[in-house]
């Protein structure tokens, strides 16, 4: 009795379903929110290629930053949930703050380490995020959860190559290798943010469907039908 106590009182307490329909709804926003900051992302990249006019890359900078303002007050609301996804919104404004400083800093030196320290923020963010997201999708959906544990797991597989390839570079001859590695790092980079998109896109669908989904009957709450005793009948003395 003492043992079935125990595991009562350890047994999580199931979330209403307009906590699950308001983080449905959240998703979406992150996930439309997501896909302009990845659109301004790729632009960013191309402006920076095609050396226009930095006023240009400037003004992209900071309609970037408003946006992710945006980004992370939705975050901060879904911390109510998971405070990871707090810490995650922090880190987030921390992160794009530092790449919109880095555009009015004209020295080199200093525009590294600026660079430096963003990218710190940036990956901080996606690793709580992440993690958040996998660990709200526990008791909703495991393949959902497994997916963003594997979209966690295989970014910092790439940041620890792209980090190796920084050291190698110093390396006569190895050199070569690492930076073709580092290309190939980068444009892996650029498909994280498209494999996020796919995520929580899923993530805001299959939270909708769940929260959407009619209450099963309690089984500890069901009526038990009672089950009749069985007479027993006494055998008759019978004379040998």
């Amino acid at each position: 009795m003492e043992n079935e106590l125990i595991n009562t009182e350890n047994k999580p307490q199931p979330e209403s379903k307009a906590k699950y329909a308001d983080m449905a709804r959240k998703f979406m926003y992150l996930f439309i929110i997501q896909l302009l900051l990845t659109v301004s992302s790729v632009l960013s990249i191309i402006l920076a290629v095609v050396n226009l006019e930095p006023m240009i890359v400037i003004y992209f900078g900071i309609g970037a930053f408003v946006i992710t303002i945006l980004y992370a007050v939705i975050l901060f609301l879904l911390g109510k949930y998971d405070y990871e996804f707090s810490l995650a919104g922090l880190f987030c404004i921390f992160a794009q703050l530092f790449t919109l400083i880095r555009l009015f800093v004209p020295d080199a030196a200093m525009n590294i380490l600026i660079n430096l320290i963003g990218s710190v923020f940036s990956i901080l963010y996606l690793l709580k995020f992440a993690n958040a997201m996998s660990s709200r999708f526990l008791p909703v959906d495991l393949t959902l959860s497994d997916s963003w544990e594997s979209y966690r797991k295989a970014y910092i597989y790439l940041i620890s190559i792209t980090c190796a390839c920084v050291v190698l570079a110093l390396i006569p001859y190895i050199n070569i290798l690492a930076g073709i590695v580092s290309i190939i790092c980068a444009l892996t980079a650029i498909g994280f943010l498209f494999w996020m998109l796919v995520l929580l896109y899923k993530s805001s669908v299959s939270m909708k469907a769940f929260a959407a989904k009619p209450d099963e009957p309690n089984s500890d709450n069901a009526p038990v039908t009672p089950i009749e005793p069985i007479p027993i009948v006494a055998p008759e003395n019978q004379d040998i």
